[in-house]
């Protein structure tokens, strides 16, 4: 499956980092679930078929983007939130 780069992808950055400027530093694992979620990026993880993302419907998330959101969490937050965001993301929240 290809990654996806270019527009689509720098955009769901700038969502991912606005997101965490706007949640304070010390935010637990729920409190940053929320605003991911507030803000529309964990429904970005999954664009389904759209073009240009690689996603398709078997409801994994779009590559590249789960590997942005990660990376941008894990430079502002400490480990405990950024793994209660990954493990849902990743496993939990494609089932639902």
């Amino acid at each position: 499956m290809p990654e996806e780069t270019g527009a689509g992808l720098a955009a769901f950055r700038r969502d991912v980092r606005a997101v965490a400027d706007a949640t304070p530093a010390g935010a637990d694992g729920r409190e940053l679930w929320r605003a991911l979620g507030r803000a529309g990026v964990l429904a970005g993880l999954y664009r389904w078929g759209e073009a240009g993302t690689g996603g398709d419907a078997d409801g994994r998330p779009v590559p590249g983007r789960l590997g942005v959101l990660l990376t941008e969490l894990d430079a502002r937050y400490p480990t405990g939130p950024v793994l209660t965001v990954s493990v849902q993301a990743a496993t939990a929240l494609p089932l639902l």
